[in-house]
């Protein structure tokens, strides 16, 4: 237990560089409070960690209003080195019953991702504005990051015309898995991603000429998902194997 509170004071010192001196305070008793023990509520939480029981609710409350507080969060992802050349980010959304995250996650070379950035929708909303949303929260974060170039890899739930064709405006490398009957032109002719073979072509779709990778079949996996990935991407470079991985 004393390795990972150590861990966790260092990590803690580490994250204080992103932050203006004047809540240092602040984030220290927030990080105490809410990161190293069960949530119960948060001025339980915040009293466990202050003498004085006032101070410890004024301070949480005063942590947790503070929008401007919140925004400052992004500034780690530099200062921290968590975002450099060429990283991969998968963009996903998670659904909590009546409003949605839009997650950031860098992947690493052991196949796991590490969260980087979100924002939230909160439903019901008006046709459309779920598109304006994603492409939104992608300008914002691609701005918060800026200039490091990266890729930006999403599942089949965001094969949406007006978020490729933006990606494809601002020059950022992206892969979008697209369902098998999708048609696109290949060679004058009008054909389903399902129809090609593995393999990568150009291809017209979307208003642009994206690449479409075939994957192999996946191994080991339930019949109703034992199909091809289909990819649309920008990356006209890249062989078909490395579009897969």
């Amino acid at each position: 237990m004393n390795d990972i509170i150590q861990n966790a004071d260092g990590f803690l010192q580490a994250v204080k560089i992103a932050f203006p001196k004047k809540v240092h305070k602040l984030l220290e008793s927030g990080f105490k409070s809410l990161s190293m023990q069960r949530i119960i509520s948060l001025n339980s939480n915040a009293r466990s960690v202050e003498i004085n029981s006032h101070t410890a609710e004024s301070k949480i409350y005063r942590l947790t209003k503070n929008l401007r507080f919140v925004k400052l969060f992004s500034k780690l992802l530099l200062k921290l080195n968590l975002i450099n050349e060429g990283d991969i980010v998968a963009v996903d959304f998670s659904d909590f019953k009546g409003f949605q995250t839009l997650m950031f996650a860098k992947q690493t070379k052991n196949g796991r991702t590490i969260p980087l950035y979100f924002d939230v929708i909160i439903y019901p909303i008006k046709k459309g504005s779920r598109n304006i949303f994603i492409v939104r929260t992608i300008d914002e974060f691609l701005k918060i990051i800026k200039p490091n170039k990266i890729k930006l890899v999403f599942d089949r739930g965001f094969a949406i015309p007006y978020l490729i064709e933006y990606l494809a405006e601002i020059k950022v490398i992206f892969y979008i898995r697209i369902k098998g009957a999708k048609t696109v032109f290949y060679k004058n002719n009008i054909k389903k991603a399902k129809e090609f073979q593995k393999g990568k072509y150009i291809v017209k779709a979307y208003g642009d000429k994206p690449s479409l990778t075939v994957t192999s079949k996946p191994e080991n996996c339930e019949q109703k998902s034992n199909e091809p990935w289909y990819i649309i991407s920008n990356d006209l470079d890249s062989i078909a194997e490395q579009i897969r991985q």
